[in-house]
């Protein structure tokens, strides 16, 4: 996910491996799960409250270009839990459905 906050750009790993959300709503300085309510630090992802606190929201590395966000790959993939090898990037793509160029993926 990618997100504007205090005027500054985060994009963050979406998975919630416990209860399987790749939804969260930015609210008051929070990232919060839509699936099960659990609260991350917008500004840090650690955990703040809920069932899935333990699974802080992985900061990705990413640059922009032309208003663009690009990642590479192998950053994504290092947010990936190892528990949930599902989400992992194959053959240059998200799951097998998403967008890609070359080794960089955009939002």
């Amino acid at each position: 996910m990618a997100y504007k906050y205090n005027n500054q750009t985060y994009v963050r790993a979406d998975i919630c491996p416990p209860c399987g959300s790749q939804s969260f709503t930015l609210k008051n300085g929070t990232l919060v799960c839509d699936t099960c309510g659990t609260v991350f630090n917008a500004a840090t992802g650690a955990g703040i409250s809920g069932a899935c606190v333990k699974y802080a929201k992985q900061s990705v590395a990413f640059q922009t270009q032309n208003g663009n966000i690009l990642m590479n790959g192998t950053d994504l993939n290092y947010c990936v839990p190892e528990n949930d090898q599902s989400r992992k990037i194959i053959g240059g793509a998200v799951n097998g459905d998403g967008d890609t160029a070359g080794t960089k993926y955009f939002l």
